[in-house]
């Protein structure tokens, strides 16, 4: 992973070894066996499509959307709120850690229920005329309209949709297609048999830290309190409970990984990747933290001004182009911002990878833009 020579700019040999080290871990190259192990390799995935499916197909073998969709059908994955609150596909085992690790405050649902008109003292009616609705997948339609007929409200039924999830007593099942956001509302007793086990909310967090550093690490103290989306103080804290050793400038990495990191061989130089918006990796440091896989000089070519990230592919474990894709009908036009004029070989891969991305996704052709 070299730096450039015209911007002067070189990776110190923290990040250069991270950048081999991240790409392992996160099971960039399809080195998980099958979907349910790419999941549990990662901690989880935004449950947003076609983010999810893609983040998945890029670590599994054999990925079949079909192998997808069982995640959800059998009750083998969870969608929650969960790390920077916002809603992830989680092995359903540990689902319930990521979620109570940083639960939403009061003044959360408050402030919802404020911003779309709903008195405050009429969420406990709402909230179990939506419970007794959601005995089977539904959605959110379909719920709005039993909440108007067991209790007169005809207001969107989002906010206490919305509430009744980050309390976890309503669950997000996938929509069918790995395109398709249309989720699904359904009582968690109802899917699962049971509540969601509880869990300290300090001691989740610890186990998140544990997770976090042997997924993403090395990490700094920062670069887990902005994917955790948690205060510094209660960062600081999770990580403490972690057997550590900290290298250069600060990365902190599990004592017990330390022999196998200074090993890590990385990817090979021709090793291609293709991710979407929003991946896990992309998403898992914090801004100024991201130079194991994407140079600083392009690093807003990679992310939004918010630092959300868009699609982006990897050669040989480093960012060397972006990408956005949208549907008109069925042709996916996908639009690539190469860094650097790719070669032909390259430029033959990418028309293969982008058409079966378009295959996934239901696309009977593709463009580039």
């Amino acid at each position: 992973m070299p730096g450039s020579e015209t911007s002067g700019y070189a990776l110190s040999a923290i990040q250069e070894q991270a950048g081999r080290w991240s790409y392992d871990r996160q099971r960039l190259g399809h080195r998980s066996p099958d979907v349910e192990a790419a999941l549990r390799a990662v901690v989880g995935v935004y449950s947003s499509h076609p983010s999810a499916p893609l983040s998945l197909r890029a670590r599994a073998k054999g990925f079949t959307t079909e192998a997808f969709r069982r995640l959800d059908a059998d009750r083998r994955a969870l969608r929650l709120p969960a790390m920077r609150g916002s809603i992830h596909l989680l092995p359903r085992e540990t689902a319930h850690l990521a979620f109570r690790a940083a639960p939403e405050p009061p003044s959360g649902l408050r402030q919802r229920l404020k911003y779309f008109g709903i008195a405050e003292d009429r969420y406990p009616e709402l909230r179990e005329a939506a419970l007794a609705a959601a005995d089977e997948p539904s959605t959110a339609r379909d719920l709005g309209q039993k909440l108007r007929e067991a209790t007169g409200y005809d207001g969107s039924p989002t906010p206490v949709l919305s509430g009744m999830a980050r309390e976890g007593v309503l669950l997000r099942v996938g929509a069918e297609g790995p395109r398709s956001n249309a989720l699904r509302y359904v009582a968690t007793q109802t899917w699962l048999g049971d509540d969601l086990p509880a869990a300290d909310a300090d001691k989740a967090l610890a186990w998140l830290a544990g997770e976090y550093l042997r997924a993403f690490g090395p990490a700094r103290p920062e670069d887990f309190r902005w994917w955790a989306g948690v205060s510094k103080g209660r960062a600081a804290a999770a990580l403490e409970t972690v057997e550590t050793i900290e290298l250069e400038d600060g990365h902190l990495l599990p004592y017990q990984d330390l022999q196998a990191f200074e090993a890590a061989e990385g990817p090979g130089p021709d090793a291609v990747d293709v991710l979407p918006k929003w991946d896990c990796y992309t998403m898992g440091y914090a801004p100024d933290g991201r130079e194991r896989f994407v140079h600083p000089d392009v690093r807003g070519r990679v992310y939004t001004p918010a630092g959300d990230g868009l699609g982006v592919v990897l050669v040989g474990g480093t960012a060397v182009g972006a990408w956005e894709a949208r549907f008109s009908g069925k042709v996916m036009e996908a639009r690539l911002d190469m860094f650097e004029r790719p070669g032909a070989r390259l430029k033959r891969i990418l028309d293969g990878r982008f058409g079966e991305i378009a295959v996934l996704l239901g696309a009977r052709e593709i463009r580039f833009a």
